[in-house]
C-alpha cells in the first residue's frame, strides 16, 4: 500500500525536525562545554584534581618537575603527596603548568567558588603555621635556586620563616621566596 504524498511530507518534516533538534541539542552541548572551559580557573583545576585524586605533574617556575596527588589546596599553595609518600608545599606563584595524567578524565576547573568558600581556603602563611605545631625537618627551596635549605623548621615570622641547619646555623627565609616546601 503506497503513503499518501500528505502522508509522506508529514513524515518528512516530522525527520527534518527531528534531526534540526538532535543537531540544535549538540550545538547546545558544545556550547556549554565551551562556556565551562571559559570559566575555568587554576584553584577550580586543583581542586578538581584533589576531589579526584588523579596523579598530575606540576612544573615549577624554576624548571623543576614534581609528581603526585594533590592533597590541599588553598588561595596560594598547593599541598602534593609524591608516590614515595613524601609531602611538599608550592606557592601557586611559582607553578608553571599543572598537568594532569593523560589518561584520566578531562579537568576543566570550572567550579564557581563563593566569597564564603574562598575564604576558607588556607594560605601559605596559615599551613605553614600549622606545621609548628609538631617542626618537621624540611627541605626549602626558594625560587632561583636549584639546592634546598635542609634542615628543622623552628620559626615563622609575619614573612620569614627560620630553619635550623645541621651545622647549627639559622636560615631565615622569606616566605614570599618558597617556591617549595618539602616535608
Amino acid at each position: 500500500m503506497a503513503l499518501d504524498p500528505m502522508d509522506e511530507s508529514l513524515k518528512r518534516l516530522a525527520d527534518d525536525a527531528i534531526t534540526a533538534e538532535a543537531v540544535r541539542q549538540i550545538g547546545h552541548e558544545a556550547w556549554l562545554y565551551q562556556r565551562s572551559a571559559e570559566s575555568s580557573h587554576l584553584l577550580g583545576v586543583l581542586l578538581d584534581l584533589a576531589e579526584r585524586n588523579e596523579p598530575v605533574t606540576l612544573l615549577l617556575a624554576s624548571g623543576t618537575q614534581r609528581q603526585g596527588h594533590v592533597e590541599l589546596v588553598g588561595r596560594d599553595v598547593v599541598g602534593l603527596r609524591t608516590s614515595q609518600g613524601k609531602r611538599s608545599l608550592f606557592a601557586l606563584k611559582h607553578l608553571s603548568a599543572v598537568i594532569p595524567d593523560p589518561a584520566a578524565p578531562e579537568i576543566i576547573g570550572d567550579r564557581e567558588l563563593t566569597a564564603e568558600q574562598a575564604d576558607r581556603l588556607p594560605h601559605f602563611h596559615t599551613v605553614l603555621e600549622e606545621l609548628l605545631e609538631d617542626p618537621p625537618l624540611v627541605a626549602a627551596t626558594m625560587a632561583g635556586r636549584q639546592e634546598p635549605v635542609i634542615g628543622s623548621f623552628i620559626r615563622l615570622g609575619l614573612n620569614v620563616l627560620v630553619v635550623r641547619q645541621a651545622d647549627g646555623s639559622s636560615v631565615h627565609i622569606p616566605v614570599a621566596a618558597l617556591e617549595e616546601f618539602a616535608l
